[in-house]
């Protein structure tokens, strides 16, 4: 899954059609081919996609590492539809820690309005009403 989120990453961030100004001075460095440039100044790789689309900026190192990270950290994922109205004690398949997320009808909830910690019970301090959405992220 992971693999596949990169390749799509990286497969939308070569398509982007926008074009950007090269840069230029001495800080610019053309690569081994003519198509490939890296500004020394900001990091920053470029390519040259032709003469109608010009030069793009390409995600730098540290963009593609955080949005790597931030797919690694979560360990687990589970997702659940309230089936009732005040439905509150909620069964999770792994242990609740004090670094789950919780995704209320796709609002992040503070920890103070659940509790659980150390158990596979989730308890919603909140009216929840049926067809509510559960996002829950560790």
């Amino acid at each position: 899954m992971k693999k596949l989120l990169f390749i799509l990453f990286v497969s939308l961030s070569l398509s982007l059609s926008a074009q950007d100004t090269k840069p230029t001075g001495a800080d610019f460095k053309q690569i081994t081919t003519h198509a490939w440039g890296y500004n020394t100044l900001d990091s920053i790789p470029w390519l040259y996609k032709g003469a109608t689309y010009g030069w793009t900026k390409i995600a730098t190192h540290r963009q593609l590492q955080h949005v790597l990270d931030s797919i690694a950290n979560v360990t687990s994922y589970f997702e659940y539809e309230i089936t009732t109205n005040n439905e509150n004690d909620i069964a999770i398949p792994f242990i609740l820690t004090d670094q789950t997320t919780v995704i209320f009808n796709g609002s992040a909830i503070k920890q103070t309005l659940w509790s659980g910690e150390g158990t596979t019970t989730l308890n919603i301090s909140l009216q929840t009403l049926k067809y509510d959405n559960l996002i829950l992220k560790q």
